[in-house]
């Protein structure tokens, strides 16, 4: 998995500067509501080509989060 290829996702999904898209980075503060997370999630599965369950993205709350989530659902694939 292409880290940076994911946080560009999410900048540009978000309309944020890339910078501010850290492991740190809580969505929430990046302006994210429940419907980015869901089209995020869409376009997640889009570009790794896999299935996200629903409740593993409801568990992550900070790019940090989604990037392990990712990683995880991409070893399980």
């Amino acid at each position: 998995m292409d880290d940076q290829r994911i946080r560009l996702v999410i900048a540009d999904h978000l309309h944020v500067p890339q910078e501010r898209v850290t492991d740190e980075a809580e969505f929430v503060a990046l302006g994210a509501d429940s419907l980015d997370m869901v089209s995020l999630t869409m376009r997640f599965e889009e570009e790794l080509d896999l299935h996200i369950p629903e409740d593993a993205v409801e568990a992550c709350t900070t790019v940090g989060d989604a990037m392990a989530m990712l990683r995880g659902s991409l070893a399980a694939a």
